[in-house]
């Protein structure tokens, strides 16, 4: 909303909206990890099946389904299939982040680009596409730091470097 709250609704199977439960929701909550009554977000990327977030200092939160990884946590999907409540990934500061249903991706205010969650196809471009190529938190892509915005699709990755070039990595 506009003071920065996050509000979330919808079927919630996987835990994605946030609240703490698995149950659907009708009407919009507001969404606050435990301990942090008053902290406000800056960005909110709905995935398929799991949400991150941005808050206003720069952290990357995460919940929902977390059978591939794409959490971040560091959690393996043996260990956490879900989590109906944010968790912070990393401290940051984060400028951007973007999921699609097995992988995420995003830039952090420096300009580096970083991926973690299933890889089986290049999608993390770490040069590595196999049947058990998951990375359960986030990971540095390459060393550059003109990174200004990744995008995450079904089974690649597509950044926008500065200077106004486009990049890809995957199937």
């Amino acid at each position: 909303d506009t003071d920065g709250g996050l509000w979330a609704w919808g079927s919630n199977v996987t835990g994605e909206i946030g609240d703490g439960t698995y149950s659907k929701a009708y009407t919009p909550k507001r969404i606050l990890p435990s301990g942090e009554p008053t902290l406000l977000w800056a960005d909110i990327e709905g995935a398929r099946g799991y949400t991150m977030a941005i808050d206003t200092t720069g952290r990357l939160w995460s919940w929902g389904t977390n059978a591939e990884g794409q959490l971040g946590q560091g959690f393996t999907a043996a260990e956490v299939t879900s989590s109906p409540t944010p968790g912070l990934v990393d401290a940051g500061p984060w400028l951007n982040v973007d999921g699609w249903w097995t992988h995420s991706v995003g830039v952090k205010a420096d300009g580096s680009a970083w991926g973690w969650g299933a890889g089986v196809s290049g999608q993390l471009g770490d040069g590595v596409a196999a049947a058990d190529n998951y990375v359960y938190a986030p990971q540095q892509i390459g060393a550059d730091t003109d990174w200004s915005l990744l995008r995450a699709g079904k089974a690649h990755t597509i950044g926008l470097k500065a200077g106004g070039t486009v990049w890809g990595t995957g199937w």
